[in-house]
Parts: structure tokens; C-alpha cells; sequence
């Protein structure tokens, strides 16, 4: 984040160009880590044989060589996939493992973490956040009775309903839009991020 801020500051252009570049490179490494940890992510889920009818309502994954500093963004991924409020694990050292959560329409993620720590007392070592996005921390050795418990607590609090997406369009695409510079130009939104 500080050179993105001594970019933008920088008065020397060439100098500028050169931090921007760094940046960019900088960006480039986060996402193709990022790739490849949710490719590893979905390769684990295909590998258990998840299918609607056995797919955890609450899915918590865990990996030890994933980066702490993506597992949000991984999180995410996996929670428009599949429709399921997601938690994902890396390790954290001192066998500690710190998890990144990512919630669903109807499914306070933070009171979530609050029930389960109030059942089972001492599981998470830490936690906050708010509705859709929440941190915690437990040790490693207890993340299977953590998935138990996190999915248990899902389907108490949700209706399977709930666990199917809502599209939302804006309407039909007109005829003249129907080209490969429209569909380029979806594509770049969603991979930014402006159109989910």
C-alpha cells in the first residue's frame, strides 16, 4: 500500500512509471498465487466427491502452504461457486491456523463465529468481523471439530432455500450489443470486479 501512495504522490514521472510497474507485477504475483490457490481449493473439494446432495452447507477449507494474505479473496471465489457461506484456513505458525470468512445472504457471519464460540468454548482462539465478512483464529488440531461445528451451526440458522443464488438481470441484451468487444468488455468488469 505505500508505494501505491509514493506513486501517487511522486512528482518524477520516470520514477513513477517505474513504481507503477512494480505495482503491476506486484498485482500480477497476488493474482496468479491467488489462482492457483483456489484452483488448489476447488481440486480439494472435487477430490471429497462434493455434490449438491453431500456439499456442506458451511464449507471450511484449509490448506498449510495457502498465503494468509489471499485466503479472503479465495473465500470469496469459492462462496459465488457455490452459494455457501465459506471460511478459509492457512496457516498461521505456532500451530495456529487464521481463517477468512464470507458469508451469504440470510447468515450473520460474526454471529455465527459468536454461537459457535459460545458452544464450544476455547475452539476459536479469536474472531470479529461483521455480516458478510468475518476473521478468526483457532489452533490447527482443532479445525475437523471446527468444520463439524461450523456447518452444524449453518444449518441451524439457514433454510436450504437459502443456499441457492439469486440472478439478478437487468434485462435482455439488445441484438447490436451481442459482439465480442461487449463480451471482452464483461469479462474485464468481472475480472476487476465491477460485475459479479
Amino acid at each position: 500500500m505505500a508505494l501505491g501512495v509514493e506513486t501517487l504522490l511522486c512528482d518524477d514521472m520516470m520514477r513513477a512509471r517505474r513504481m507503477a510497474a512494480e505495482l503491476d507485477g506486484l498485482n500480477q504475483e497476488r493474482r496468479e498465487l491467488e489462482t492457483g490457490m483456489q484452483q488448489e481449493a476447488l481440486k480439494s473439494l472435487q477430490q471429497v466427491s462434493l455434490n449438491e446432495d453431500n456439499l456442506p452447507w458451511g464449507i471450511a477449507i484449509f490448506q498449510d502452504d495457502w498465503h494468509q494474505g489471499v485466503i479472503g479473496i479465495l473465500a470469496s471465489r469459492i462462496k459465488d461457486r457455490y452459494h455457501r457461506p465459506v471460511i478459509a484456513f492457512a496457516d498461521a505458525g505456532d500451530g495456529e491456523i487464521k481463517g477468512s470468512a464470507r458469508s451469504i445472504k440470510g447468515l450473520h457471519m460474526r454471529d455465527l463465529l459468536e454461537r459457535i464460540n459460545s458452544q464450544h468454548p476455547g475452539m476459536i482462539t479469536k474472531f470479529g468481523g461483521h455480516a458478510m465478512a468475518a476473521g478468526l483464529s483457532l489452533k490447527a488440531d482443532a479445525f475437523e471439530q471446527f468444520k463439524q461445528a461450523y456447518d452444524i451451526a449453518v444449518r441451524d440458522i439457514l433454510d436450504y432455500e437459502q443456499l441457492t443464488g439469486e440472478l439478478l438481470s437487468d434485462g435482455e441484451l439488445p441484438t447490436e450489443l451481442i459482439s465480442l468487444d461487449t463480451a471482452f468488455t464483461l469479462r474485464n468488469a468481472v475480472a476487476m470486479g465491477a460485475v459479479v
